[in-house]
């Protein structure tokens, strides 16, 4: 299950519906849940592209949120979940769409129930997903990379008093170079509010890859060999840089439809350094 944070444009203090009544001020305030389809827009690229329709995607999207009784503005919270209510739901508009929806036209829907709790960040996950029409066979992928970042800077950290300074801001340039550094600071201001400054430094992997992550691709062999041939050549040019802990680095693939992962490319640069 994929899960991850989204960022409300503002959050209600209080909500009442037939289904539950959050209080504003409540200490005790119970964790709530919503939920919504999304169209997976990845899906419009897997079709013929003379065929695709764009009208005929929103009548399907539309119809799978009036199912779960969500009509675009107005959210029903409910105090327990009801996933297997909401996929039985969902179940239904795609069987009713099977027969409308051309073998040329692919579509692709997420389910998605959203744990809501007042002052906290939501927490979205897709419970269940939903293809109508018939998807082009070529297999495609998405790329990206794996790193044992937090481990690798968490490990230096700890032998920080044991090496000499000069060791140390070696293996951090090198951490630097191999994994990135990526860096939240919170700060409280003068006037009491909180400032949160992200720092990101790419490894020179995410600097050679950045504009691939997040894209389809057509798999194949070529792809994957020109990943492996620039890795592998960066990792030899880096063999000798100075390491006293592991650095993970892998480059991965999943496939759109089946969402199966696999790497195509991994290192463990081992530690080189021996006082």
């Amino acid at each position: 299950m994929k899960k991850f944070l989204m960022t409300l444009a503002a959050l209600l203090c209080c909500v009442m519906t037939t289904a539950v009544f959050t209080a504003c001020g409540d200490e005790d305030t119970p964790t709530t849940y919503r939920y919504q389809v999304a169209l997976d827009k990845r899906s419009s690229q897997y079709v013929d592209q003379v065929l695709y329709n764009a009208t005929e995607e929103k009548e399907v999207l539309d119809a799978l949120n009036q199912a779960i009784k969500y009509d675009g503005t107005v959210y029903t919270h409910y105090s327990e979940k009801q996933d297997d209510l909401m996929k039985a739901a969902c179940e239904a508009v795609k069987k009713e769409y099977a027969d409308k929806v051309p073998n040329s036209i692919y579509m692709k829907f997420d389910l998605y129930r959203i744990d809501s709790e007042t002052g906290q960040s939501e927490m979205a996950e897709i419970i269940g997903s939903y293809e109508l029409g018939q998807a082009l066979t070529k297999p495609y992928v998405t790329y990206s990379i794996v790193t044992n970042h937090d481990e690798a800077y968490k490990a230096l950290k700890t032998k920080q008093a044991s090496l000499d300074t000069k060791v140390y801001e070696a293996t951090f340039n090198t951490l630097k170079t191999l994994v990135g550094l990526h860096t939240v600071v919170t700060d409280t201001l003068s006037s009491g509010a909180i400032s949160t400054k992200y720092y990101d430094q790419h490894s020179v992997f995410e600097d050679h890859f950045k504009d691939m992550f997040g894209n389809l691709y057509l798999d194949s062999e070529n792809g994957s060999n020109t990943i492996i041939s620039y890795c592998d050549s960066v990792a030899d040019s880096h063999a000798n840089d100075t390491l006293t802990v592991e650095a993970v680095v892998a480059i991965q693939k999943t496939n759109f439809l089946t969402n199966e992962c696999a790497d195509v490319w991994r290192k463990t640069f081992q530690s080189n350094y021996h006082k």
